[in-house]
């Protein structure tokens, strides 16, 4: 699973659960992956898809979603072993 943890300038940085590392892409050419379907990174979306909580990016055909990045890390949280509360506590949720 990939989660987008961070933008900055355009280099977005994005985790892989699945190697636990932590790696720097351009922002445009993922935007574009996200777009045509071929990856998907929890807290990108394409227009398409986007919920109301999402931000517009018009001019990539994307959208950040931070809660979908929030429910991405509560998920992980729960697999390494803590509860959904503190999970939910660690990824930023306010309950």
């Amino acid at each position: 699973m990939y989660i987008l943890v961070g933008i900055k300038g355009n280099m977005a940085e994005i985790f892989d659960t699945n190697c636990n590392t932590k790696n720097k892409v351009v922002f445009s050419a993922l935007a574009m992956q996200v777009q045509r379907g071929t990856i998907r990174v929890h807290g990108l979306r394409s227009l398409t898809t986007a919920t109301s909580d999402c931000k517009p990016i018009p001019q990539l055909g994307i959208c950040i979603c931070e809660n979908d990045t929030k429910e991405a890390l509560v998920e992980l949280y729960k697999g390494r072993g803590l509860s959904t509360a503190e999970a939910r506590r660690k990824a930023g949720f306010k309950d």
